[in-house]
């Protein structure tokens, strides 16, 4: 898709996935490596269903036991339903059953839209409507992530929007070098010499999340269309402590281990326990800005 100067790549074969976004400047996205075989990391913005693992998990016991993802997610080949000069539409279904043997048969919907730019900055809506074409009720509620994959620089940090320092936040990994508190958002550096994450349930957040790249002269703001319901469940990772509702926003460095290290912003649905027949959506807005 194209808006002035502005140009939006999706990769239909890989999830729908918006690629990425440049101007006449560098690409404002992460992208791996070319050759990169692991589908997860390939970066740009793109749909996933959840929860990944764990005793209700969709594809796996643990993070580090063997994943079985249905075709239709990764690699992902997306339907083409509807284009225009600046909004595409995709669909996917898929039948899979989850680590207890629950049966699930869904179809995700992904709608892209430019909705606005300029020369210093283009505004993306992105839509995901997640549908129960079962025969029965969901037997545990599934969630929609948005997942935005960045490159790590010593010159760019993340801003998490949160209430205060501390509340809700849950830090997890090898370790975080550094976390401040600054004008209610929390402060992360983007460094590729930590693997780390950091998540925050919708009491104590707007679901905003910005990443600032002094160096390239980047600013990118991403937050779900509706704020975050406390009064809602979220499902994210059980990794999280006991006891403590699902996060609404969370990020994510992938370490010293990874050859080729991005980081990752993730905004996450409330949980959704649909009827046959039911569907629900997700509405994210993602801004890339030159400074």
């Amino acid at each position: 898709m194209r808006a002035g100067e502005w140009v939006v790549i999706i990769d239909i074969r890989h999830a729908a996935r918006l690629l990425q976004i440049s101007n006449t400047g560098s690409p404002f996205l992460w992208n791996a490596k070319p050759g990169a075989i692991d589908l997860w990391r390939i970066g740009g913005e793109r749909t996933w269903l959840a929860p990944e693992y764990g005793n209700e998990g969709l594809f796996a016991d643990a993070v580090d036991t063997p994943w079985s993802v249905p075709l239709a997610f990764d690699p992902g080949n997306y339907r083409l339903i509807e284009a225009k000069e600046r909004y595409a539409r995709f669909s996917t279904t898929a039948d899979f059953m989850d680590r207890s043997g629950n049966l699930f048969s869904v179809s995700i919907d992904r709608q892209i839209a430019v909705t606005d730019w300029t020369r210093e900055g283009l505004t993306v809506r992105i839509q995901s409507t997640l549908r129960n074409d079962g025969m029965g009720e969901f037997t545990h509620p599934l969630g929609l992530w948005e997942i935005l994959q960045l490159p790590v620089s010593s010159s760019a940090t993340c801003y998490l929007a949160a209430t205060n320092r501390n509340a809700g936040c849950d830090c997890l990994g090898t370790g975080l070098p550094r976390i401040e508190w600054k004008n209610a958002y929390l402060v992360l550096p983007s460094l590729a010499d930590h693997e780390s994450k950091a998540g925050i349930a919708a009491a104590f957040t707007s679901g905003q999340a910005i990443y600032r790249d002094l160096a390239l002269g980047h600013l990118i703001l991403f937050r779900p269309e509706l704020p975050p319901k406390p009064s809602l469940s979220y499902v994210d990772s059980p990794r999280r402590r006991a006891g403590r509702p699902g996060d609404a926003l969370q990020w994510y460095t992938s370490g010293p281990m990874d050859d080729d290290p991005f980081c990752e912003l993730e905004l996450h649905s409330p949980s959704m326990r649909l009827s046959v027949g039911e569907e629900c959506s997700f509405a994210v807005v993602l801004q890339c800005l030159y400074q």
